[in-house]
This record gives C-alpha cells, structure tokens and sequence, in this order.
C-alpha cells in the first residue's frame, strides 16, 4: 500500500469516525448537564459495541442492499426514548417530571447503559456499511469509531457538568431531553 492510500484510508477512517459519534457528544452533555455519571466502564462499553457494529458492517458493507432506513429507524427512536425517558418517569418522592437535582451524582443504570449503547451503535450502521463498500478497512473504521466515541462522550460529559454548575437542575433535564428528542428525530429522517 502506498503513501497515499495510507492516508486516505487514514483520514477516511477518523472522518468516520467523527460523524458517527458526534451524537456521543450530545449525550455526554446530556448526561453531564442532569448530574448523571458516565463511568470509563460505561464509557468503554458504549465505544465498544460501536467499535464491534462497525467492525461487522465494514466486514458485511456488500450486503447492506435492502436495509434502507430501518437502522435509522431504530436508533432514531432509541434517542428519543432516552430523550423522552427523564420527562417521563419519576423517581420516586418526586412530584414534577424535572424535579432539580434528581439526578445528581447518580450513575446511569444497567438498562441506560444498554440503551444507549444499542442507540449508539444502531446509529453506526449506515456510515459503517458504506465504510465497507467504499474500501475503507474494518480494523482502521473501528478504532476510529472507539476512540472518538470514548473521546466524545468523555467531552460532552465534561462540558454538560460546566453547565449543571450554572443552570437549574430542572431546566437542564428540559433541555437536554429536548436535545436527545431532536437528535433521535433527525436520525430517523435523514
């Protein structure tokens, strides 16, 4: 391999690597700005099961005839289910959806880790199968796609945190719920 295919396939692989995990850092914010804490474990767990869809799309991009919109589908509404879910459900003594600082300092649960970690991989499908029909190598797509999934929901949790320190707990779950809705709608649409 020459020179320059390297580093075609280089920036190729971290190109996609950022636009299948800018969500990551939508949810990392959104995390952070509710007070909830995204563990490295959990964090390695998110990028990994990226990372894995990523390896096995790449792997199978020549069959991706006919899946169409059924993973934007899919993750869409996973995105919106966590978007919807804080809205929603009330831990319980709360008396509003949004009751400030219900979250703070909470880890997120086992079914918040599942969740996000089949959102966020189902969101890998598409890019990741064109990956692979485009030539691009699996192994080089999937640690793209880990480490920027590491690296940005890291970011995002850390910049939501900024923002919890200066807004009302009650205000940030509004919003980052309103966020994580759209963001799951927009995946559904395009």
């Amino acid at each position: 391999m020459g020179k320059e295919v390297v580093c075609v396939v280089f920036v190729s692989a971290v190109l996609l690597g950022i636009a299948t995990n800018l969500d990551n850092l939508l949810i990392g914010l959104s995390a952070g700005a509710r007070g909830k804490k995204i563990t490295f474990l959990t964090n390695c767990i998110i990028a990994l099961s990226s990372g894995a869809v990523s390896y096995l799309l790449c792997r199978l991009g020549v069959f991706s005839v006919g899946l169409g919109r059924i993973s934007n589908w899919l993750g869409g509404g996973l995105l919106v289910a966590i978007g919807l879910w804080p809205l929603l459900v009330r831990p319980s003594g709360e008396h509003a959806p949004a009751d400030a600082g219900a979250a703070q300092g909470r880890r997120l649960s086992a079914g918040e880790v599942l969740t996000l970690s089949l959102a966020l991989a189902f969101n890998c499908l598409p890019a990741s199968f064109a990956a692979g029909l485009t030539g691009i190598p699996a192994q080089a797509a999937t640690l793209a796609v880990t480490l920027c999934s590491l690296g940005f929901v890291w970011l995002g949790q850390g910049l939501g945190k900024r923002l919890e320190d200066r807004c009302p707990g009650a205000l940030l779950t509004q919003i980052s719920s309103a966020a994580m809705i759209a963001l799951g709608i927009l995946e559904m649409l395009i």
